[in-house]
């Protein structure tokens, strides 16, 4: 019997339940419910394979964290530990930060346990040592600095067949196993046959960059997947060191992600105890990318359901279940905070047409000035959000809106997603100048210059060879510990645009400040010459307003108005804003394939329910939806082109308005003006 077998969970009661509730300042019965018939309880004191399938605002990341933090208390011991895999960082954060709260917490996050993202867990017990106890070094892990050394690696009539004839880019080129057989993202076959010039060529340049220590992000799956071919142990070595999972986000798993962790923890015999939470109608992923086929999410004959949210009322719960691709019949609880007169009754779906597509913006602020008062404006949290945000060569005006950037013309896509890769030194410190804003926490910001610092030394020297620390800012701190006086010029830069948070504006940038970082890029990588990539990365982006106010302006952050502001509105993708919770949001009409919102408004009208016999972009478009459309607690905006409902009328006609009306929208039309020519009363019902 392996000590998998042998190995028993703490067993969690209703003393523990109510312990955990309280540890994290929550009432008693928090999660068993004032009947002490919650879902949530049943889900605590679980020791079994299990998926739950929680609903926006259920209290998902609370529940996971209550419960490491009762199997902590008890937990048996010190070699055998919890491995907690997140698909992304923004939900490994949280629950870091969660638990690094409480002392029993703090024990969860080191050894024996785990809790981190599934590539970090990838590759630091498996693909990481496997790489190097085969010869490959490990100086950099990134996906985009990677592709470009590759492709540039190629010889030149490789490069110009795969550019010109079969559309390839940088970052295009992968390997599908440890003898680097060439092939797409994805897996997908390359398109050259083994016998080709140009497939020789890309085969010897994989292996040479992996040789050299560069690997792109997926590369850690095929080297985990090439270990346990060779050594099966692993599988049950790794059952034995971690005899419970969880998986956080599951729905958000790729077929790749999920085939080696169903591979490691679940196939087979022995499996161990694993327990994934998520919710497969917030499933939502690049365009090209699909979900899991080797065991997907939710297991039907081991789910359960948290259909309760505690986000929104009833009003918005009813008009985001039908998007749903399988609608819960969600509930809703009401809002943790109260907004003055504010019930989540007042929701409105905006129409204009394609040359007032300027407006929206400014409506959807007076709208909130219209609805919350003063101090909740001040307080609360307001987005503007679509599903397409980078802009589109094709301006056709029948296409318009195609994207967030189409509503105002400074939007800046670069710095949109929290976790993007921004292309320029400025994108990183603008977004993290922005989250330290938000937060309150300074440490965004300073990871933010730290992260665009080694970035800078990566492209000028891509041999350079990046030290792992604690976060970047360490990592920067360490290269410059023998270097003093540039190590005292990086800490005046973190001082002035991290801690103090002072803008830059193209003058100081042009006048002193791209000099300063050059200065430091040359020290960090020990070149002189900055390359060609390098100049592109320290080039001014405008991703300011026209005429900025004294104090940092955050990257696309809409204020209305403009001249006077009284809110701040952010505005972003779809994905960006994936997890959080607002008080108020606007989601953008945008185009991909259709225009998207017009596409679902037979879901709007109540005509249909869930996903039935539509297609996969129909699906891809209800779930990216759904994940807007759920984030508010007070007030959901759809802005919508009028063409979606009227065709040559100036109104909506009376039957489709009735039915909007009966459903919970309040439609405003936007007509050519010098502005929006509506007014609405604070005080009428909607």
């Amino acid at each position: 019997m392996s000590e998998t077998e042998a190995f028993l969970l703490p067993e969690i009661d209703d003393v523990d339940v109510t312990w955990a509730a309280e540890l994290l300042g929550l009432r008693p019965d928090a999660f068993g419910g004032p009947a002490g018939d919650d879902r949530r309880a049943v889900v605590m004191k679980s020791v079994s394979t299990l998926d739950v399938s929680a609903c926006p605002g259920s209290g998902k990341t609370t529940l996971l964290v209550g419960k490491l933090a009762a199997l902590g208390r008890q937990w048996p011991s010190t070699t055998q530990g919890i491995c907690v895999v997140s698909h992304t960082n923004a939900a490994r954060y949280e629950i870091e930060e969660r638990l690094a709260d409480c002392p029993i917490g703090q024990e969860l996050l080191a050894r024996p346990h785990f809790v981190g993202t599934i590539h970090g867990f990838i590759n630091e017990f498996l693909a990481i040592p496997w790489m190097r106890s085969l010869g490959y070094p490990v100086k950099l892990i990134d996906s985009e600095i990677c592709g470009r050394i590759r492709w540039r690696r190629l010889q030149y009539n490789s490069r110009y067949f795969l550019e010109t004839n079969k559309h390839l880019k940088p970052g295009s080129i992968h390997f599908a196993d440890a003898d680097f057989t060439p092939c797409l993202a994805g897996g997908a076959a390359f398109p050259c046959g083994p016998d080709t010039a140009t497939y020789k060529d890309v085969h010897q340049v994989l292996r040479s960059v992996a040789g050299d220590g560069y690997h792109c992000y997926e590369d850690a799956f095929t080297w985990a997947n090439d270990l346990i071919d060779r050594h099966s142990v692993v599988v049950e070595m790794m059952r034995d060191r971690f005899p419970l999972l969880f998986v956080d986000e599951a729905q958000d798993n790729s077929e790749m992600q999920s085939a080696l962790l169903h591979r490691l923890f679940t196939e087979g015999p022995n499996p161990v105890v694993r327990q994934r939470l998520g919710d497969p109608n917030q499933a939502i992923y690049d365009f090209d990318d699909a979900g899991a086929a080797t065991d997907p999410f939710p297991d039907e004959s081991i789910r359960i359901d948290l259909p309760n949210s505690h986000r929104f009322g009833q009003r918005i719960a009813d008009l985001a279940d039908p998007l749903g691709i399988t609608p819960y019949g969600l509930v809703g609880l009401g809002a943790p905070r109260t907004c003055e007169g504010v019930d989540g009754s007042r929701n409105y779906i905006i129409l204009f047409d394609p040359g007032l597509v300027g407006q929206v913006l400014p409506t959807y602020g007076r709208l909130l000035l219209d609805t919350f008062q003063e101090e909740d404006l001040a307080d609360g949290s307001f987005i503007a959000v679509g599903q397409i945000h980078q802009k589109k060569d094709d301006a056709a005006a029948e296409k318009i809106p195609r994207c967030v950037g189409d509503y105002w013309s400074v939007y800046d896509a670069g710095v949109s997603a929290r976790s993007a890769s921004p292309k320029k030194f400025l994108q990183y410190l603008f977004a993290g100048q922005q989250r330290s804003a938000e937060t309150g926490e300074a440490h965004h910001a300073v990871e933010g210059i730290a992260k665009a610092c080694l970035r800078l030394m990566t492209l000028m020297a891509s041999d350079s060879a990046v030290p792992r620390r604690s976060s970047s800012h360490q990592t920067v701190l360490g290269i410059l510990s023998a270097k003093p006086g540039e190590r005292d010029a990086y800490l005046n830069l973190v001082e002035t645009y991290c801690l103090a948070l002072s803008e830059v504006s193209p003058a100081a940038w042009d006048g002193g400040v791209r000099s300063r970082v050059e200065a430091l890029g040359r020290e960090l990588s020990g070149k002189q010459d900055l390359t060609e990539d390098a100049v592109e990365f320290l080039a001014w982006t405008d991703t300011q307003p026209a005429d900025p106010a004294a104090g940092v302006r955050l990257a696309n952050v809409y204020e209305y108005p403009s001249d006077t502001p009284k809110v701040a509105i952010r505005v972003g993708s779809i994905h960006s804003v994936k997890g959080e919770t607002h008080t108020a949001t606007l989601v953008l009409e945008s185009y991909w394939f259709a225009h998207n919102l017009e596409k679902l408004a037979p879901w709007l009208l109540g005509d249909k329910q869930g996903l039935n016999a539509e297609g996969d972009r129909q699906a891809k478009r209800l779930r990216t939806h759904y994940v807007a459309m759920t984030r508010p607690t007070h007030m959901l905006c759809l802005a919508m082109r009028r063409s979606s409902w009227v065709t040559g009328k100036p109104e909506v006609d009376a039957a489709t308005a009735a039915t909007l009306e009966a459903r919970g929208w309040t439609v405003v039309t936007l007509v050519e003006s010098e502005g929006p020519e509506f007014s609405i009363d604070p005080a009428a019902p909607a």
